[in-house]
């Protein structure tokens, strides 16, 4: 067992070729900020701008976090941004209910960790693929929402939100970016030195062999995507602190960008192969071709567009390069 899991926890050739993908991956984000600074004017350097880029990207980070751990096991949780959008809107319910801002934090995340453990008790103990659950689940949760909503808007957050995770900065980073690097830093030792992050390596490589060798797949599997409830409930609580309001469409459609920036980091879509490291460049890179549609004054919808061929151009030429680390 103990050799199944020193092969699955990015042996030296694995660790140089994710850290070449690294590499290349903030070459391309160079050239795009230069490209963008020189075509904005400036515009892109200025201290609104780099904010708004940073807590976005924060936003997408934090539940790629936890969407890395469920892909490397060869999963997927297409239900994200719902589980995002009715968390945020338990956390607004209890603050309007009296609770505090930090109790009614909590309540969301607790709802987020439920939803996520829900998802995973059906893809490790009833067996239904993670596609089918996350995309049935994806439909339960955004009815949900509507159901708690009432055809109303929360509108009554608490201005605590905003301040924490947009305004306030430690050395010029607001605090959610410094949240987000924080979570990436220990998820990242978690991946490298702990039995749990090799346990996830070991499924998305060979499933079959992590069986014979008697590794705990199901409790692996079950807490990475309960872990990704919590984070992207986490994420929600960070997206009242952007938009202060909770509505029908809260988090409709981010599942897309937050799997976009996992594969574009080089996290292989079949499981077994990424970094935290690598989710995180992934997240700024979206984050700032989003922000240079915006500063071209491009309509939206070509962040679609962009968001989508990110996504096929990543998986296949990550496909390529695997296969070129094999031959």
């Amino acid at each position: 067992m103990r050799a199944l899991s020193r092969s699955s926890t990015n042996p030296s050739p694995r660790r140089r070729s994710a850290s070449r993908y690294e590499f290349a991956l903030v070459g391309m984000i160079i050239v795009v900020v230069l490209a963008t600074s020189m075509g904005s004017g400036g515009e892109f350097w200025s201290s609104a701008n780099l904010s708004s880029i940073m807590v976005d990207a924060a936003l997408t980070t934090i539940p790629a976090i936890g969407m890395t751990f469920v892909i490397l096991t060869g999963g997927i949780d297409v239900s994200v941004g719902a589980i995002l959008g009715l968390s945020a809107a338990f956390t607004g319910m209890a603050f309007n209910h009296g609770f505090s801002p930090w109790s009614a934090a909590l309540m969301g995340l607790l709802a987020g960790i439920v939803m996520g453990f829900i998802n995973g008790v059906f893809i490790t103990f009833v067996k239904v693929p993670p596609i089918i659950t996350t995309l049935g689940f994806l439909s339960i949760w955004t009815a949900a929402l509507y159901l708690v909503l009432g055809g109303n808007w929360i509108t009554n957050i608490p201005s605590s939100y905003t301040s924490l995770m947009v305004t306030d900065k430690f050395l010029g980073i607001p605090l959610s970016m410094c949240l987000a690097l924080l979570l990436v830093g220990i998820s990242s030792w978690v991946l490298a030195y702990r039995p749990w992050g090799r346990h996830l390596y070991a499924i998305g490589n060979n499933p079959e062999a992590a069986r014979v060798f008697g590794l705990p797949i199901r409790i692996t599997v079950l807490t990475a995507y309960t872990l990704l409830g919590m984070f992207s409930a986490l994420a929600g609580i960070v997206h009242l602190g952007l938009s202060p309001l909770v509505q029908a469409t809260t988090g409709s459609g981010f599942e897309l960008t937050v799997i976009a920036a996992v594969v574009v980091g080089g996290t292989n879509i079949v499981g077994g192969r990424g970094t935290i490291i690598g989710s995180l460049l992934g997240a700024l890179f979206v984050e700032i071709i989003n922000d240079a549609v915006i500063l071209f004054h491009i309509q939206a919808f070509w962040q679609g567009v962009a968001l989508g061929l990110m996504i096929l151009t990543s998986v296949m030429v990550g496909g390529f390069y695997h296969r070129r680390q094999r031959m």
